[in-house]
């Protein structure tokens, strides 16, 4: 995992995809400057300077998917960030969709980490400083749709996953 980073502290996750490219959303980073932020790449705990194996690197590009708009619907909100200079930490493994038998409703799982609120649904969610992840079950586009309130807007370009009692995927 990477934080994304301002002089003021954590803002995003994203993930490394390539020695010096990592993935995150293109809300995160549409309009902004590489100069304005940069990358800890293998942080786990946010609120500990000491900690030892992360790399604070700089910024050197930032592309957004060219189909988002920042639009209600959120669709092509990704974004491709390269690194200054190249890491040699572990990266994540990205499904292309050339094999429809990878992604099966219901019997293949993904993993969705990061330092996002966790499942406490109140008013005032709580940021935790230590990276979470949980493993739950892709879903169907229509199982999907169904979960969502008639005003929610799952597009094509979605994919979605979920327990079929929410929880541990907020």
């Amino acid at each position: 995992m990477v934080s994304l980073q301002k002089f003021w502290g954590h803002f995003c996750g994203a993930s490394l995809i390539g020695s010096q490219w990592i993935l995150t959303a293109a809300h995160c980073v549409v309009d902004t400057p590489p100069s304005s932020f940069f990358a800890e790449v293998g942080r786990y705990h946010l609120g500990n300077e000491d900690e030892e194996v992360f790399h604070r690197i700089n910024v050197a590009e930032v592309h957004t998917h060219v189909c988002y708009d920042g639009g209600f619907d959120m669709s092509y909100d990704v974004a491709l960030v390269k690194l200054e200079v190249p890491v040699v930490n572990p990266v994540v493994e990205l499904y292309d969709g050339a094999d429809p038998n990878v992604l099966v409703p219901g019997e293949t799982s993904v993993t969705v980490a990061g330092w996002g609120a966790d499942a406490d649904a109140s008013d005032n969610p709580n940021f935790p400083d230590l990276l979470h992840h949980v493993t739950i079950p892709f879903v169907s586009q229509p199982s999907c749709k169904a979960d969502y309130s008639p005003d929610a807007n799952i597009t094509e370009v979605m994919l979605c996953a979920a327990h079929e009692d929410g929880g541990l995927d907020r």
